[in-house]
């Protein structure tokens, strides 16, 4: 009798352990970054990619990264302030085409040439705490 209890209590602490777990998981969005610099060159984390290739690039990404199903996808887009917003509007259509179920889109405008910021570590040169989200 006394074998059984400890064994339930056993479970009962290693159960909600796991679940507990199980929830930190679920509300740790999935994060794909997408850079636009001034030349209206695009980024896809840290590749450079065309604009034509840009759903194709997202969509590997988020159907090969194992994340649950419940799992929000976070479209941060950072953007160079002087691009016309028909890019913005452009990129949003192809990332809606991309992958579409339960994301979320930030939107961040950057002054690329004052900030030095291109290339394959343009998100290493970016403070996000000091970002205005658009």
């Amino acid at each position: 009798m006394i074998h059984k209890s400890i064994l339930i209590c056993l479970f009962t602490f290693f159960g909600r352990e796991m679940l507990s777990q199980a929830s930190a998981q679920e509300t740790q969005p999935f994060y794909v970054n997408i850079f636009i610099n001034a030349e209206e060159t695009y980024y896809v984390k840290t590749e450079r990619t065309k604009i034509e290739n840009i759903e194709q690039k997202v969509s590997e990404i988020v159907r090969n990264k194992p994340f649950r199903i419940d799992q929000q996808i976070v479209y941060r887009i950072f953007a160079d302030k002087n691009l016309p917003m028909a890019k913005l509007i452009d990129l949003d259509q192809k990332l809606s085409n991309a992958y579409s179920d339960n994301i979320r889109r930030e939107r961040y405008l950057l002054n690329t040439v004052e900030m030095n910021i291109d290339g394959r570590n343009w998100f290493k040169s970016i403070d996000m705490n000091s970002l205005d989200q658009l």
